[in-house]
Protein backbone atom coordinates (compact mmCIF):
# COMPACT_ATOMS: atom_id res chain seq x y z
CA UNK A 1 0.00 0.00 0.00
CA UNK A 2 2.79 2.58 1.10
CA UNK A 3 4.99 1.60 -2.46
CA UNK A 4 1.22 2.42 -4.78
CA UNK A 5 1.02 5.32 -2.29
CA UNK A 6 4.20 6.68 -3.27
CA UNK A 7 3.86 5.71 -6.77
CA UNK A 8 0.83 7.94 -7.14
CA UNK A 9 2.75 10.87 -5.02
CA UNK A 10 0.26 10.56 -2.51
CA UNK A 11 1.62 12.35 0.73
CA UNK A 12 1.09 9.94 3.75
CA UNK A 13 2.42 9.12 7.58
CA UNK A 14 2.33 5.82 8.59
CA UNK A 15 1.61 4.45 12.05
CA UNK A 16 2.15 7.41 13.92
CA UNK A 17 1.62 6.89 17.83
CA UNK A 18 -1.06 8.30 18.96
CA UNK A 19 -1.12 9.37 22.93
CA UNK A 20 -3.48 11.23 25.09
CA UNK A 21 -3.33 12.52 28.67
CA UNK A 22 -4.87 11.27 31.64
CA UNK A 23 -4.53 12.61 34.63
CA UNK A 24 -1.18 13.98 33.99
CA UNK A 25 0.03 10.82 32.37
CA UNK A 26 0.28 9.97 28.85
CA UNK A 27 -1.81 7.35 27.51
CA UNK A 28 -1.04 5.80 24.42
CA UNK A 29 -4.30 4.80 22.27
CA UNK A 30 -2.99 2.98 19.30
CA UNK A 31 -1.53 3.41 15.53
CA UNK A 32 -3.44 3.95 12.60
CA UNK A 33 -2.09 2.25 9.38
CA UNK A 34 -1.62 5.59 7.48
CA UNK A 35 -3.16 8.94 8.03
CA UNK A 36 -3.32 10.28 3.83
CA UNK A 37 -3.16 13.91 2.65
CA UNK A 38 -3.26 15.33 6.27
CA UNK A 39 -6.80 14.40 5.73
CA UNK A 40 -7.68 10.51 5.71
CA UNK A 41 -7.41 8.22 8.81
CA UNK A 42 -6.91 4.50 7.17
CA UNK A 43 -6.87 1.63 8.97
CA UNK A 44 -6.33 -1.61 7.05
CA UNK A 45 -7.44 -5.02 8.91
CA UNK A 46 -7.19 -8.69 7.93
CA UNK A 47 -10.44 -10.57 9.77
CA UNK A 48 -13.74 -12.35 9.12
CA UNK A 49 -15.90 -8.87 9.89
CA UNK A 50 -15.22 -5.32 11.01
CA UNK A 51 -16.16 -5.32 14.86
CA UNK A 52 -17.40 -2.18 17.28
CA UNK A 53 -14.14 -2.44 18.56
CA UNK A 54 -12.50 -1.93 15.00
CA UNK A 55 -15.52 1.46 14.86
CA UNK A 56 -14.52 2.90 18.19
CA UNK A 57 -10.75 2.77 17.65
CA UNK A 58 -11.27 4.59 14.36
CA UNK A 59 -13.31 6.96 16.44
CA UNK A 60 -10.49 7.59 18.89
CA UNK A 61 -8.04 8.45 15.94
CA UNK A 62 -10.18 10.73 14.32
CA UNK A 63 -11.25 12.76 17.82
CA UNK A 64 -7.51 12.83 18.64
CA UNK A 65 -6.24 13.78 15.26
CA UNK A 66 -9.08 16.36 14.81
CA UNK A 67 -10.20 14.70 11.24
CA UNK A 68 -13.54 14.45 9.60
CA UNK A 69 -12.89 10.65 7.52
CA UNK A 70 -11.89 7.50 8.51
CA UNK A 71 -11.41 4.97 6.11
CA UNK A 72 -11.63 0.85 7.46
CA UNK A 73 -10.40 -1.47 4.71
CA UNK A 74 -11.04 -5.10 5.47
CA UNK A 75 -9.01 -7.46 2.94
CA UNK A 76 -10.48 -10.56 4.07
CA UNK A 77 -13.90 -9.90 3.28
CA UNK A 78 -15.29 -11.34 0.26
CA UNK A 79 -15.99 -8.55 -1.28
CA UNK A 80 -13.79 -5.22 -0.78
CA UNK A 81 -16.21 -2.66 0.53
CA UNK A 82 -14.48 -0.05 2.63
CA UNK A 83 -15.75 0.68 5.86
CA UNK A 84 -16.59 4.88 6.07
CA UNK A 85 -16.52 6.63 9.41
CA UNK A 86 -16.99 10.07 10.01
CA UNK A 87 -16.41 12.13 13.15
CA UNK A 88 -19.55 13.86 14.06
CA UNK A 89 -17.43 16.42 16.06
CA UNK A 90 -15.26 17.65 13.23
CA UNK A 91 -16.06 20.99 12.55
CA UNK A 92 -14.50 22.34 9.18
CA UNK A 93 -13.30 26.41 8.74
CA UNK A 94 -15.75 26.44 6.33
CA UNK A 95 -18.50 24.90 8.13
CA UNK A 96 -19.59 28.44 10.31
CA UNK A 97 -19.18 26.25 13.38
CA UNK A 98 -21.98 24.23 12.16
CA UNK A 99 -21.00 19.77 12.04
CA UNK A 100 -19.82 19.85 8.06
CA UNK A 101 -20.63 16.31 7.77
CA UNK A 102 -24.26 15.78 7.13
CA UNK A 103 -23.84 16.61 3.09
CA UNK A 104 -21.02 13.75 2.99
CA UNK A 105 -23.48 10.95 3.88
CA UNK A 106 -25.01 11.09 0.37
CA UNK A 107 -21.94 9.18 -1.48
CA UNK A 108 -18.34 9.09 -1.72
CA UNK A 109 -16.14 11.42 -2.68
CA UNK A 110 -13.62 11.97 -4.99
CA UNK A 111 -10.92 11.44 -2.93
CA UNK A 112 -12.49 8.47 -1.00
CA UNK A 113 -13.10 7.05 -4.66
CA UNK A 114 -9.21 7.16 -5.60
CA UNK A 115 -8.44 5.47 -2.25
CA UNK A 116 -10.95 3.11 -3.44
CA UNK A 117 -9.31 2.46 -6.41
CA UNK A 118 -5.67 2.29 -5.24
CA UNK A 119 -7.30 -0.54 -3.07
CA UNK A 120 -8.92 -2.70 -5.61
CA UNK A 121 -5.53 -2.66 -7.24
CA UNK A 122 -3.51 -3.90 -4.69
CA UNK A 123 -6.20 -6.56 -4.00
CA UNK A 124 -5.87 -7.54 -7.25
CA UNK A 125 -2.43 -8.16 -7.53
CA UNK A 126 -2.67 -10.24 -4.71
CA UNK A 127 -5.61 -12.18 -5.64
CA UNK A 128 -3.60 -12.55 -9.11
CA UNK A 129 -0.15 -13.24 -7.72
CA UNK A 130 -2.22 -15.83 -5.57
CA UNK A 131 -4.09 -17.30 -8.55
CA UNK A 132 -0.70 -18.21 -10.87
CA UNK A 133 1.07 -19.47 -7.57
CA UNK A 134 -2.24 -21.74 -7.26
CA UNK A 135 -2.19 -22.42 -11.20
CA UNK A 136 1.44 -23.14 -11.25
CA UNK A 137 1.20 -25.78 -7.79
CA UNK A 138 -1.48 -27.56 -9.99
CA UNK A 139 0.60 -27.92 -12.85
CA UNK A 140 3.48 -28.85 -11.19
CA UNK A 141 1.30 -31.51 -9.14
CA UNK A 142 -0.45 -32.85 -12.37
CA UNK A 143 2.66 -33.67 -14.33
CA UNK A 144 3.97 -35.70 -11.57
CA UNK A 145 1.31 -37.84 -11.01
CA UNK A 146 0.93 -38.43 -14.50
CA UNK A 147 4.27 -39.49 -14.48
CA UNK A 148 3.00 -42.27 -11.50
CA UNK A 149 0.27 -43.18 -13.66
CA UNK A 150 2.47 -43.87 -16.55
CA UNK A 151 4.32 -46.22 -14.62
CA UNK A 152 1.57 -48.19 -13.45
CA UNK A 153 -0.27 -48.44 -16.33
CA UNK A 154 3.18 -50.00 -17.85
CA UNK A 155 2.79 -52.40 -14.87
CA UNK A 156 -1.16 -53.21 -15.55
CA UNK A 157 0.17 -53.72 -18.93
CA UNK A 158 2.62 -56.29 -18.18
CA UNK A 159 0.40 -57.63 -15.45
CA UNK A 160 -2.88 -58.29 -18.29
CA UNK A 161 -0.59 -59.39 -21.33
CA UNK A 162 -1.32 -56.86 -23.79
CA UNK A 163 0.09 -57.43 -26.99
CA UNK A 164 1.05 -53.68 -28.84
CA UNK A 165 0.07 -53.32 -32.46
CA UNK A 166 2.47 -54.92 -34.97
CA UNK A 167 3.71 -57.48 -32.14
CA UNK A 168 2.85 -60.81 -32.02
CA UNK A 169 3.24 -61.46 -28.01
CA UNK A 170 3.44 -59.41 -25.42
CA UNK A 171 6.53 -57.15 -24.26
CA UNK A 172 9.09 -58.88 -22.15
CA UNK A 173 8.84 -55.62 -19.97
CA UNK A 174 8.41 -51.91 -20.20
CA UNK A 175 11.17 -49.58 -19.69
CA UNK A 176 10.66 -45.44 -18.57
CA UNK A 177 14.01 -43.77 -19.65
CA UNK A 178 14.85 -40.41 -17.67
CA UNK A 179 17.31 -37.81 -17.29
CA UNK A 180 18.49 -34.51 -15.51
CA UNK A 181 17.89 -31.30 -16.67
CA UNK A 182 15.15 -32.32 -19.21
CA UNK A 183 11.35 -32.26 -20.22
CA UNK A 184 10.59 -35.28 -21.43
CA UNK A 185 11.28 -38.97 -21.21
CA UNK A 186 10.97 -42.37 -23.47
CA UNK A 187 8.45 -45.22 -22.80
CA UNK A 188 10.05 -48.18 -24.34
CA UNK A 189 8.93 -51.61 -24.53
CA UNK A 190 11.26 -54.88 -24.76
CA UNK A 191 10.76 -57.97 -26.86
CA UNK A 192 12.31 -60.89 -26.13
CA UNK A 193 13.83 -62.28 -29.58
CA UNK A 194 15.44 -65.25 -28.43
CA UNK A 195 15.90 -66.66 -25.47
CA UNK A 196 19.00 -65.07 -24.48
CA UNK A 197 18.20 -61.60 -26.25
CA UNK A 198 16.15 -58.82 -26.49
CA UNK A 199 14.99 -55.93 -28.30
CA UNK A 200 13.99 -52.18 -27.31
CA UNK A 201 11.64 -50.20 -29.37
CA UNK A 202 9.94 -46.98 -28.06
CA UNK A 203 6.82 -46.78 -27.61
CA UNK A 204 6.58 -42.76 -26.89
CA UNK A 205 8.57 -39.74 -25.58
CA UNK A 206 6.20 -37.87 -22.97
CA UNK A 207 7.12 -34.60 -22.77
CA UNK A 208 6.34 -32.15 -19.72
CA UNK A 209 5.75 -29.17 -21.64
CA UNK A 210 7.43 -25.62 -21.05
CA UNK A 211 7.30 -25.10 -17.34
CA UNK A 212 8.15 -28.52 -16.06
CA UNK A 213 11.08 -30.22 -15.96
CA UNK A 214 13.14 -33.09 -14.36
CA UNK A 215 16.30 -31.19 -12.24
CA UNK A 216 17.64 -34.19 -10.77
CA UNK A 217 17.67 -38.00 -9.56
CA UNK A 218 18.75 -40.03 -7.28
CA UNK A 219 19.21 -43.99 -7.16
CA UNK A 220 19.57 -45.57 -3.49
CA UNK A 221 20.66 -41.52 -1.83
CA UNK A 222 23.33 -41.37 -4.75
CA UNK A 223 22.66 -39.08 -7.47
CA UNK A 224 22.84 -39.79 -11.01
CA UNK A 225 24.29 -37.95 -13.55
CA UNK A 226 23.01 -39.47 -16.87
CA UNK A 227 19.97 -41.59 -18.03
CA UNK A 228 17.93 -43.51 -15.37
CA UNK A 229 16.68 -46.87 -16.32
CA UNK A 230 13.00 -47.56 -14.51
CA UNK A 231 11.83 -51.09 -15.58
CA UNK A 232 8.79 -53.30 -15.14
CA UNK A 233 8.77 -56.52 -15.64
CA UNK A 234 6.41 -59.36 -16.72
CA UNK A 235 4.52 -61.35 -15.21
CA UNK A 236 4.13 -59.73 -12.02
CA UNK A 237 4.82 -55.98 -13.08
CA UNK A 238 8.32 -56.10 -10.58
CA UNK A 239 10.22 -53.12 -10.80
CA UNK A 240 13.89 -52.71 -11.68
CA UNK A 241 15.92 -49.23 -11.09
CA UNK A 242 18.84 -49.09 -13.58
CA UNK A 243 19.52 -52.83 -13.16
CA UNK A 244 19.11 -53.48 -10.08
CA UNK A 245 15.88 -54.64 -7.54
CA UNK A 246 15.07 -53.09 -4.36
CA UNK A 247 16.27 -49.70 -5.07
CA UNK A 248 14.53 -46.37 -4.19
CA UNK A 249 14.47 -43.84 -7.32
CA UNK A 250 13.61 -40.51 -6.23
CA UNK A 251 13.19 -37.85 -8.99
CA UNK A 252 12.79 -33.93 -8.65
CA UNK A 253 10.92 -31.88 -10.81
CA UNK A 254 10.66 -28.24 -10.81
CA UNK A 255 8.17 -25.54 -11.79
CA UNK A 256 10.59 -23.21 -13.79
CA UNK A 257 8.29 -20.25 -13.00
CA UNK A 258 8.09 -20.47 -9.24
CA UNK A 259 11.05 -22.77 -8.45
CA UNK A 260 8.43 -25.11 -6.68
CA UNK A 261 9.94 -28.86 -6.32
CA UNK A 262 7.79 -32.05 -6.43
CA UNK A 263 9.32 -35.77 -5.74
CA UNK A 264 8.69 -38.67 -7.35
CA UNK A 265 9.91 -41.32 -4.91
CA UNK A 266 9.64 -45.12 -6.52
CA UNK A 267 10.07 -47.82 -4.19
CA UNK A 268 11.68 -50.86 -5.60
CA UNK A 269 11.30 -52.61 -2.41
CA UNK A 270 7.45 -52.04 -1.41
CA UNK A 271 6.00 -51.26 -4.80
CA UNK A 272 5.05 -47.85 -3.70
CA UNK A 273 5.58 -44.86 -5.77
CA UNK A 274 4.57 -41.47 -4.34
CA UNK A 275 4.61 -38.05 -5.14
CA UNK A 276 6.17 -35.93 -2.28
Amino acid sequence: MATRLEKQKISFSREPNLKTEFNDAEIAVGRPDFIIEKAVVLDVKAKKFITKEDYNQMMKYLTLLKKELGLIVNFRASFLKPKRILNPDFHSEHSGGHSGHSDRNAGFTLIELFFVSIFMMVISLYVVGNLNKIRTAQELQNTALDVVSKIRSTQGSVLAGKIIPDEATPPEAYELLFSPNSADYDVNYVMRVSPTQTSTTTLETVTFGTAVRITDISVDGSGVGGETSLVTISPFGNIVINNRANSILRINMEHVRTDEIKTIVVDGISGRITVQ
